[in-house]
């Protein structure tokens, strides 16, 4: 059963239908009034509002006209004259100057070592190791008896020429009184023949004698190379250090086989090293060897500037970088070979007038700096330089180092702007 409510606008009677309101005058006259009560309420409020006015009309805010101009509060700094740089910062690494790889100059088993990593050699009096001494030995006692054989060969061939001089000295007598006889008919020709047979036949005993001894002093000296050969690989058996420092690197051990070009030890020299960098092709003109400084640290250590001593003559054609190096004389003993380095390589470096990189400011596509003249801002074009520790370089005709320029509130400032300097700063 569903239950069916009034119609809207319809009074219920009890016990009746719902009978509908009344429509008509009455109506009409309800509405009427309610809408005066709230005309009423709207014309109360304007007149509230009219009444506060016009007792606040002494207190009106001042016109524009009558505004105090509003100042800008800014800070000073002088400007100054400094030097500037321009530079390339990189990293490079430390390098010994002085590097020796020791190997045996002659093959043969490593005898002994005598040094170890980390050991102090000096040049020409440290020994380092030896190889096969003993073979050695015995080779050079091989190579003195033969020199001692030879010795006496060039004696007993010098002998003999003494018997064929003498020999020959009596044939060429003998022929010469046989030829005096056979001119007077002394004698007759056979005997003459003889003698000169006999003469000719001393003479080359003579020059055979001379040429074996100059194959015995020949044979002496042959000696006598070998022996000095082997007397030099026997003293290189016994290896001393070419350079003074220190044995980075031990390759080898005892008992092993050592070739020449095989590296036995290494050793570098701690107290001159060298910085070594990578630079840009576009900077290869303007690093000049003996004159181009780098200012090099090292594990926090500021070694200070020191010329570049090398730049390499060619650009890597892949790498588009060219290497510049500077020594390093008796450097501290946190510097060490192999350690990372950073490099400031100085291009270019002069004098100018430098302000403080918040001073500058681009107004109308150019660059100011702002100045105080009094309680004014004064705008002065400059043309911008370097840049190096927060300073920039300026160049203009209007300033100088006595100038102060604005580095604090200069971003609100106009031409001619009223400021408040609330600090100037050395």
């Amino acid at each position: 059963m569903t239950v069916v409510g009034p119609e809207p606008g319809a009074i219920t009677r009890q016990g009746g239908d719902p009978q509908p309101l009344p429509r008509g005058p009455a109506l009409t006259w309800r509405r009427i009034m309610a809408g005066g009560a709230v005309l009423a309420v709207l014309v109360a409020a304007i007149v509230g509002g009219v009444r506060l006015n016009a007792g606040r009309r002494d207190t009106a805010a001042p016109t524009e006209a009558n505004q105090p101009l509003r100042s800008v509060d800014v800070v000073l700094e002088a400007a100054r004259r400094m030097q500037f740089e321009r530079a390339l910062s990189v990293q490079g690494n430390v390098e010994a100057k002085r590097v020796a790889l020791v190997s045996p100059r002659i093959a043969g088993v490593l005898e002994a070592i005598f040094v170890d990593e980390g050991d102090r050699v000096e040049a020409g009096q440290t020994r380092l190791f030896q190889t096969d001494p003993v073979r050695l030995a015995k080779t050079v006692e091989v190579r003195w008896r033969e020199v001692d054989v030879a010795e006496h060969s060039l004696r007993e061939k010098q002998a003999s020429l003494g018997k064929d001089q003498a020999d020959y000295d009596k044939a060429e007598y003998d022929w010469n009184r046989y030829r005096d006889l056979f001119e007077r008919d002394a004698a007759d020709n056979d005997e003459l023949k003889d003698a000169e047979t006999e003469y000719r036949r001393c003479a080359a005993m003579l020059e055979h004698a001379k040429a074996l001894i100059e194959l015995a002093q020949a044979q002496l000296e042959q000696a006598r190379s070998a022996l000095a050969i082997t007397q030099k690989d026997l003293d290189d058996s016994l290896f001393l250090a070419p350079i003074s420092g220190r044995v980075t690197e031990r390759f080898q051990e005892p008992g092993e086989m050592g070739d020449p070009g095989e590296p036995v030890l290494r050793i570098e020299d701690p107290t001159l090293v060298e910085v070594s960098v990578f630079l840009p092709a576009q900077a290869y003109g303007e690093v000049i060897p003996n004159e181009t400084t780098m200012h090099v640290m090292v594990s926090a250590v500021d070694l200070g500037e020191h010329v570049v001593s090398y730049k390499s003559p060619t650009i890597d054609a892949k790498l588009r970088t060219f290497e510049a190096r500077c020594l390093l004389h008796d450097p501290p003993p946190a510097v060490a070979s192999g350690a990372m380095a950073h490099a400031r390589v100085v291009l270019e470096r002069r004098q100018g007038l430098g302000v403080p990189r918040d001073a500058i400011h681009n107004r109308a596509g150019g660059t100011v700096v702002f100045i105080a003249q009094g309680d004014k801002a004064r705008m002065i074009p400059v043309t911008v330089g370097l840049e190096m520790n927060g300073m920039v370089e300026v160049v203009s005709e209007q300033l100088d180092e006595t100038a102060r320029v604005v580095v604090v509130g200069g971003y609100f400032l106009d031409p001619d702007a009223t400021i408040k300097v609330l600090q100037a700063k050395p």
